[in-house]
């Protein structure tokens, strides 16, 4: 249940930089420097891979479930603050 939960806290990440990508590749008129814009969404691309990657780390570095939900929570307080 918490490795769904935490992947889908990423999901959204990653949807809303394709979301920008494709806006800016295909309404290119719309900005003055396109690429960058491009980049933007790359980059965000890139940070939600890292981020799915810490995931994964985080997710099979647990022994027990108790400590990976644990953790989840306690990534969601510090979230908060």
């Amino acid at each position: 249940m918490a490795s769904i939960a935490m992947h889908l806290n990423i999901y959204h990440l990653y949807c809303n930089s394709m979301a920008i990508m494709k806006y800016v590749n295909n309404h290119p008129f719309k900005f003055d420097q396109d690429t960058i814009a491009y980049s933007l969404g790359f980059v965000m691309v890139i940070f939600s891979f890292v981020f799915e990657g810490i995931n994964i780390v985080i997710l099979f570095s647990r022994p027990i479930v108790y400590n990976t939900i644990g953790t989840y929570f306690t990534l969601k307080v510090l979230i908060k603050m």
